[in-house]
């Protein structure tokens, strides 16, 4: 099977394809932000807290079950049926034993978190690793081929199926396992809908060729994501085990929050990336102006965010979330610019498979896992608090270092870089300092908290959008641009499969 050559449409396929999944991400993000708000208000810290410790196992085993053969497969120019055909059969055999090895381990992950109720939740959380597989595939393809608008309505109904069974099951009195079931029927939907928009079937083949070929490509970025993972989620695994499941309730929100624009709008520029700079690797200056104009948006939409959520942290906290969960409010503060830091710097590991470094990444996460662990340890003796300062002080010293190494890769000056980014961060500054002042002269005055909230957030905005454009009038270009349903370019494939290969859809 050939790789289809670049063509003027490749930009235009981006754009598109950035549309459709900032389109799922908007709904579906949204969603489960209005259905975690509710869930909440009706289950305790300790459930959340719960759920937390046992997904730093069940997270680690999900990484095992790809191998990076998925990001292998998006990432090969030529690809063969017998690369996907042997994929899903390795990923079906992973999955069962991860099953299996989890459901063995959960009594140990209880001892180590020291509570009782992480074993069962583990070995229910493991049915997953039995669903999965039999959407990887179908997920890979529809990525490759740019068809994005297929992929929004998969996330988007797995996403409604989810949060109506949690929801449900959580008003019915089950506490903790709304928030195990909910997750499961969603897996199971999403899995479904994507076989039925690939309608691939694999045929009973093995190439142990073709797996090596993936699997050559594909272990750098097994190994970087589950360093990574280890580096990103130490604090919840040290706070499980020195502070508890309620301090470890309480450090999810004030970890996630700050970091939604990370973990719910970066990785829609991270999937459209892949794809398409891969078919750019041998023309580092298209892949320059590619990634910078992405870091760009990134920067226009995480800097306020991050800036803003400082400022009404303690109002949002309240309103949104209820009063028992005030003690979130000031790591919340501090976590909002690692939460930065890391949305800026999320992409650059794109950019390094994309041009075939994707061990850059796995030597950098075992180099430095060493270091966050300890450090984190050392901290967990001044509480919360002390965890948010080390990760935030870390996140900072390691985001530079990391962007360092990339530009030298593709060879970007930093000069260009800090361009890139300049009026979006300063944009976000002048805003932050001008609503806090703002935020203060009306606590003198005495409103309600939600009068507060609304006040300084639409001040914020207004405030932001003067300065952005002050700055950088080009920006209200590009999104006219993009909103143009005259110019809305149709998304071609990554690929043209030869026939007979697999089912069209």
């Amino acid at each position: 099977m050939k790789a289809a050559k670049p063509t003027k449409s490749l930009k235009h396929s981006a754009v598109a394809g950035a549309f459709w999944s900032a389109l799922s991400t908007v709904f579906s993000r949204g969603l489960r932000f209005m259905i975690t708000i509710f869930l909440a208000r009706v289950l305790a810290p300790e459930d959340f807290g719960l759920i937390a410790m046992s997904m730093v196992v069940i997270d680690v085993a999900e990484m095992l079950r790809d191998l990076g053969l998925g990001a292998a497969l998006i990432q090969r120019k030529q690809l063969d049926p017998e690369h996907l055909t042997t994929c899903f059969w390795a990923n079906m055999g992973i999955g069962l034993s991860l099953w299996a090895i989890t459901t063995a381990i959960s009594p140990l992950a209880a001892d180590f978190y020291r509570n009782p109720s992480v074993a069962p939740i583990l070995r229910v959380m493991a049915l997953n690793f039995l669903i999965s597989p039999f959407g990887s595939i179908p997920w890979v393809m529809l990525n490759r081929q740019l068809r994005f608008r297929e992929l929004m309505i998969a996330q988007s109904v797995a996403t409604a199926i989810r949060g109506g069974a949690s929801l449900l099951l959580a008003f019915k009195g089950f506490g903790v396992w709304s928030l195990v079931w909910g997750p499961i029927a969603g897996n199971l939907a999403g899995a479904v809908i994507n076989e039925w928009f690939c309608r691939w079937q694999p045929k009973f083949a093995w190439s142990q060729r073709h797996f090596m070929d993936l699997f050559h490509f594909g272990k750098n970025i097994f190994g970087e994501r589950l360093l990574g993972y280890f580096a990103g989620n130490s604090s919840f695994l040290i706070t499980g085990r020195f502070l508890g499941a309620e301090i470890v309730g309480f450090y999810n929100f004030a970890y996630q929050i700050p970091h939604l624009a990370e973990t719910q709008i970066v990785p829609v520029v991270g999937r459209v990336l892949l794809p398409v700079l891969s078919q750019v690797q041998d023309d580092h200056e298209r892949l320059r102006r590619g990634y910078l104009q992405s870091l760009r948006w990134i920067a226009a939409v995480c800097a306020p965010f991050a800036a803003g959520l400082c400022v009404v942290a303690p109002e949002f906290v309240h309103i949104v979330y209820g009063q028992r969960w005030t003690p979130v409010v000031v790591p919340l503060q501090i976590l909002c610019l690692a939460g930065f830091v890391h949305a800026l710097t999320n992409t650059v590991w794109t950019v390094q498979q994309a041009v075939g470094r994707s061990d850059i990444g796995f030597k950098w996460n075992a180099a430095t896992l060493p270091f966050i662990i300890g450090g984190l340890i050392a901290s967990a003796r001044w509480g919360m608090l002390g965890i948010a300062l080390v990760m935030t002080l870390m996140s900072v010293v390691l985001a530079i270092a990391i962007q360092h190494i990339t530009n030298r890769l593709i060879g970007l000056s930093w000069r260009r870089w800090l361009a890139t980014v300049r009026a979006p961060v300063l944009s976000s500054a002048l805003m932050a300092g001008i609503t806090a002042l703002l935020r203060l002269w009306l606590l003198s005055r005495g409103p309600s908290t939600l009068v507060l909230l609304l006040a300084t957030t639409i001040a914020g905005t207004f405030t932001l959008i003067l300065f952005l454009f002050m700055l950088d009038r080009t920006m209200l270009d590009d999104l006219l641009h993009i909103f143009d349903r005259r110019k809305a370019p149709v998304p071609q494939p990554a690929f043209e499969p030869e026939p007979g290969t697999y089912a069209n859809p």
